[in-house]
């Protein structure tokens, strides 16, 4: 559970345990998760499944697919303005030594004229 107050490892409360119940106990989700695409991701003997979750939906919380199984694990992603927000952010933060060196630059250059 990437988006949720509290990350970790979580035991099953019950024996039909949902997603909306599970997200409960982290302490809910934060304001970057992206509510309609999180993903319930279960392992069986035989494969591996992925259950798409729209939480925005209210049908959700009874839908039988969001009941967790034992060992399986909940992906919740960042929703595309909490991604855009950090990319400016790194961008930012390595322009912005070069944007000084360019201003010293220009102040040195200025002043060195007669």
């Amino acid at each position: 559970m990437d988006e949720t107050k509290h990350q970790g490892n979580f035991s099953l409360i019950k024996y039909r345990t949902t997603l909306v119940e599970m997200i409960g106990e982290t302490g809910s989700i934060t304001d970057k998760a992206n509510e309609t695409n999180d993903q319930i991701i279960s392992n069986d003997q035989t494969n591996l499944q992925v259950t798409v979750i729209n939480l925005r939906n209210i049908q959700s919380i009874n839908d039988p697919r969001a009941i967790l199984q034992s060992g399986g694990v909940i992906y919740i992603a960042q929703n595309k303005h909490a991604v855009y927000n950090k990319i400016w952010q790194n961008m930012w933060q390595l322009l912005q030594p070069l944007l000084l060196l360019l201003i010293i630059a220009l102040l040195i250059f200025t002043l060195s004229q007669p």
